[in-house]
């Protein structure tokens, strides 16, 4: 059974103290955003597990004994892609890394900016979003104290970013590491991560990302800390 949660209840305190990506990503969007939104939209299963719907991303936490009736359910809603911890078929492996505290120390670039334009960044073309969607939500969330992003820019156009899109009193997503072609392998977004990190210590920091990649966050001090799978709902 999939029911919409509208108010918080003991099943989102349940996994608001969880520990995990998937939590701290859920409880910063419900405080943001809370049971009403009509772009986030929040849903018990089974009264068991919590889907949150985000534009076009879903993610579940917990199990859920109908994964089929789920798909349906975010075809319905126009989701794209559902992440979650259980393996489902078709999907697509991505790692949760979690900081130790420790690893590479790069130099901050001079051209850092820890508070840059939201609208500019979500002009640049750096990130791979709706420009408008992005504005919206980034600025929604900062406003909160629930994201903080970095930049590196010159002459006022940013060529790198990272940042940490949920925050919670405990915890931290990074997300949107980005840099241009032309300012590729420099130490950019070692150091904008790096700087972050340090930023929202001592929170449980985590990021996603591919198999591959895991080597160079590794580098910077994280290690693994659960598998999840992507399942792209145009996949059968």
């Amino acid at each position: 059974m999939i029911r919409r949660i509208t108010e918080y209840e003991p099943l989102l305190e349940q996994w608001s103290k969880a520990a995990g990506c998937l939590p701290v990503r859920l409880t910063a969007a419900w405080e943001c955003y809370g049971g009403h939104a009509p772009d986030c939209a929040f849903y018990a299963v089974d009264d068991a597990a919590v889907l949150m719907v985000h534009g076009a991303g879903a993610l579940l936490c917990g199990e859920v004994s109908d994964l089929a009736e789920i798909h349906m359910f975010l075809r319905m809603s126009g989701a794209l892609t559902l992440l979650g911890a259980k393996p489902m078929q078709g999907a697509q492996k991505r790692l949760s890394m979690r900081w130790k505290g420790t690893g590479e120390k790069p130099l901050l670039p001079k051209e850092i900016c820890t508070e840059p334009s939201l609208w500019r960044l979500s002009q640049s073309g750096l990130l791979n979003a709706d420009p408008q969607a992005y504005y919206a939500d980034v600025c929604r969330r900062v406003n909160r104290g629930a994201a903080l992003i970095y930049t590196c820019e010159r002459d006022g156009t940013a060529y790198a970013t990272a940042g940490a899109y949920a925050i919670t009193e405990s915890g931290a997503y990074l997300s949107g590491v980005a840099t241009r072609e032309a300012q590729r392998c420099r130490g950019y977004a070692s150091a904008l991560v790096m700087a972050l990190c340090t930023a929202l210590s001592p929170r449980e920091i985590y990021l996603i990302c591919k198999p591959p990649l895991a080597a160079f966050y590794e580098r910077l001090g994280f290690e693994q800390h659960e598998e999840l799978w992507e399942f792209e709902m145009g996949r059968t």
